[in-house]
């Protein structure tokens, strides 16, 4: 049920303006999405001073393995992933905390190939 107050007509009008103004930013953000987690859980980050997110690069002490190393798998993560993960490690609101302003972490799993001492090296079945 509804309340009387907010089905009278004084009501109707904050509704329009809403949605008058809720459209342009739905259209800018379907032109322009935002580009990282960090916008989505921080909107004024996107929305008024744009944070994007800062490229990572690898420590050029691990570009020494590129040559020698078999790259298995590659991810991107932003801050919702970094507070996730962390969620399940300590208190919700530590997680928060800790991952606020997280911009992104590049996670490369490296190998050095098949062979005897390689986990991977007998298969699964």
């Amino acid at each position: 049920m509804i309340p009387h107050p907010l089905r009278s007509p004084s009501a109707r009008g904050p509704a329009r303006r809403w949605a008058s103004d809720a459209i342009p930013t739905i259209e800018r953000i379907y032109d322009d999405p935002p580009p990282s987690t960090e916008q989505v859980l921080h909107p004024e980050k996107y929305h008024e001073e744009r944070d994007d997110p800062q490229e990572v690069t690898l420590p050029s002490a691990l570009s020494e393995l590129e040559a020698d190393w078999q790259e298995m798998d590659s991810e991107v993560m932003g801050e919702f992933f970094i507070r996730e993960y962390l969620a399940g490690h300590l208190s919700t609101d530590l997680a928060v905390v800790a991952a606020a302003g997280w911009d992104l972490a590049d996670l490369r799993h490296r190998s050095p190939g098949p062979g005897p001492g390689h986990p991977f090296a007998g298969g699964a079945g």
